[in-house]
C-alpha cells in the first residue's frame, strides 16, 4: 500500500450555540463465525488491536481490488482498439471492384495527368 488512509470523520454538535466537535467515524461490522476466529488468531499472534488488522486487511484487499479494475480498464481498452482496427481493415480489404467503365476512366484520368 502507497499510504496510509485517513479516517473518515464525523462533525457532531450538540446544540445551536455549542462548537462542532470533529470524531473519527466508526462502523459496526459482522464477520463470519469462520473469519472471526481467523481474525481473534491473528490478533493473539501479532498482539495489536483487532481494528487495526481489520483495518489493514481491508485497505489491503480495496488496493487489490483498485489494480484489478485498473487492469481490466486498461485490456478493454486495448480490445476496443484492437476491434477498431480489425473493422477498419476488413471494411478496406472487403471493397468490391470497381466496373469496368469505372475503371477506364479511371486510367483515362492517370494517363491524362
Amino acid at each position: 500500500m502507497k499510504g496510509h488512509l485517513a479516517h473518515p470523520r464525523c462533525y457532531y454538535r450538540p446544540d445551536e450555540n455549542s462548537p462542532t466537535e470533529t470524531w473519527p467515524a466508526m462502523i459496526s461490522v459482522y464477520f463470519d463465525p469462520d473469519v472471526m476466529k481467523s481474525l481473534s488468531a491473528c490478533v493473539a499472534r501479532r498482539e495489536q488491536s483487532m481494528s487495526l488488522i481489520a483495518e489493514a486487511a481491508i485497505a489491503k484487499r480495496l488496493y487489490q481490488q483498485d489494480r484489478r479494475l485498473a487492469r481490466l480498464e486498461r485490456d478493454v481498452g486495448i480490445s476496443v482498439k484492437t476491434l477498431v482496427l480489425f473493422v477498419r481493415f476488413w471494411r478496406i480489404s472487403r471493397r468490391p471492384p470497381l466496373p469496368e467503365p469505372a475503371v477506364k476512366a479511371a486510367r483515362a484520368r492517370a494517363e491524362a495527368s
